[in-house]
Formats: structure tokens, sequence, C-alpha cells
């Protein structure tokens, strides 16, 4: 893969992560899976950005991977930050932000915020 198409992806993530985020966030008894989807389609075309085939796939990875108890969390477990969950008593596959969960920009570096403590990463996802 070459630098800017790697440059290209790691920023669409970031900004795909910081998305999911704001959308949860002003919805704190979650949403469904679906909902998500289709709002963070729209998000996307809105910016003017391309929404891929793997679109969907791309969005599930990275709420998985920030998702407290998710698989795919405790397989990768490389200490990215928990900020997202899954609401208990909810039926179907609700999605729901951590309430202290913020994805915030510091000198061009996506900084995960859950409770009082920023957590830096570079990349939100495999």
């Amino acid at each position: 893969m070459y630098e800017h198409e790697r440059i290209m992806r790691d920023q669409t993530r970031r900004s795909c992560l910081r998305d999911l985020v704001e959308l949860l966030r002003a919805h704190p008894e979650g949403l469904r899976r679906w909902s998500v989807m289709r709002e963070m389609r729209s998000r996307r075309e809105r910016a003017g950005d391309e929404v891929t085939l793997r679109f969907e796939n791309e969005v599930e990875r990275l709420f998985c991977r920030h998702c407290s108890g998710d698989p795919l969390r405790a397989r990768l477990g490389d200490g990215t930050p928990e900020l997202f969950h899954r609401p208990k008593g909810r039926t179907g596959e609700v999605w729901a932000a951590h309430p202290m969960a913020a994805v915030l920009r510091v000198s061009g570096i996506a900084v995960a915020v859950t409770g009082d403590e920023p957590i830096e990463f570079d990349n939100p996802g495999p």
C-alpha cells in the first residue's frame, strides 16, 4: 500500500470515529445499528466523502474495537479507549456511547477521552 493511501485511510477512520462518537452521544439511550449506519452514510455523503461498499464493515469494526466487552476488543488487546457499549436490557443490536466519551483533535492527533483522562492514539482501527 502506498503511503498516501494509508494516510487517507487513517484520516477517514479518525473522521468516522469522531462522527460515530458525536452521533451516539446525541442519543444517550443508544441507537439501533441500522439507524447508526443510515446516519453515518448520510454524514459521509453530506461531507462529500466516498461511501465505499465496505463502509458499514469499517464502521462496525471501529465500534467493536472501542466497545466495552466486545470480543474483537478483547482479542486485539491493544489498549484502545472504551468509547462505546451495548446497553443492557435493550432488544436488538443497540449501540451507545459512554456518557463521557469524546474524540478531540490535539496537534493533529486523534485523542479519545473517556472520563477525565485523555488517551492519545494514532490509529483508531485495523
